[in-house]
């Protein structure tokens, strides 16, 4: 039904057995049925950390040259991909040719077949978000905690958090006007409590439109620093928001710095 009906374009494997397989290694079910019978056309990842598996083999999460080939297109989760932070066996497989380079190229129109379905898409295209949100009481819609007074920011600007709340389904608006379009950084000293296998997070958006999300581990209440980038180009006056759907982060202080200026022309 999520599949036929609903048209779901996103799937996540289990940690569990099939048949003595991993299911995130299952070619059966990844492949012949959800794809050739239900006809999926989206992005099928693991669950974090799951483990991989021949017919008769333990399974590790190393063996990622049987996830490919069963078109189960994304391992989670992995720390550096660039240096093969798990240690994963496709590089080995593929040069064995146990997996081919049409098999990766076929997992990575999966992976952006996803992408061009998403929302995100539509907001790098200039699109307008079109949600209905239903059966949500009215007792749980958030309202924005607005900041005031309007903040400046020429150089670099610690914002004022008198105020300002982290619990679960808060959400706090900064209103900022710029001296100039252009890159700017937030720095977010942050911390929790939490321990580090937990994990929590906010999402911040710039004018409405989600410009990241940042996800940390519990920290064990040791500080510590985020950078996060973002462009501001349509307007100098702008509504900066950090909205937590989970309890569980602590924000010492903001800063808002300017890296460099784009001109009108730039921006076109």
């Amino acid at each position: 039904m999520a599949v036929e009906e609903a048209g779901a374009y996103n799937i996540m494997t289990t940690y569990g057995l099939l048949n003595n397989l991993y299911t995130a290694g299952c070619y059966d079910l990844c492949t012949t049925i959800l794809r050739g019978e239900w006809g999926f056309e989206g992005l099928v990842m693991t669950d974090w950390w799951a483990k991989i598996n021949e017919e008769g083999q333990p399974g590790t999460i190393q063996n990622t040259g049987f996830m490919i080939r069963a078109q189960n297109d994304v391992y989670e989760v992995t720390g550096d991909s660039e240096k093969n932070g798990n240690g994963d066996d496709a590089e080995e497989k593929l040069a064995a040719g146990v997996i081919t380079r049409g098999e990766l190229l076929r997992n990575a129109k999966n992976i952006v077949t996803s992408l061009l379905k998403a929302p995100v898409t539509d907001r790098l295209l200039n699109g307008e978000d079109d949600i209905e949100e239903i059966n949500r009481p009215a007792s749980a819609k958030r309202k924005a905690n607005v900041m005031a007074p309007k903040e400046y920011i020429d150089g670099e600007l610690v914002l004022d958090l008198t105020g300002f709340s982290t619990e679960a389904g808060s959400v706090n608006q900064f209103p900022l006007t710029v001296e100039n379009k252009g890159r700017y950084s937030l720095n977010i000293k942050m911390k929790s409590d939490l321990g580090e296998l937990s994990q929590t997070s906010m999402n911040i958006s710039i004018n409405n439109m989600l410009i990241h999300t940042e996800t940390i581990h519990g920290t064990n209440g040791e500080w510590i620093t985020k950078e996060i980038d973002f462009e501001i180009f349509l307007s100098v006056e702008n509504y900066l928001d950090l909205a937590f759907a989970q309890t569980g982060i602590d924000i010492e202080s903001i800063t808002v710095t300017k890296k460099y200026s784009i001109t009108e022309s730039e921006v076109l």
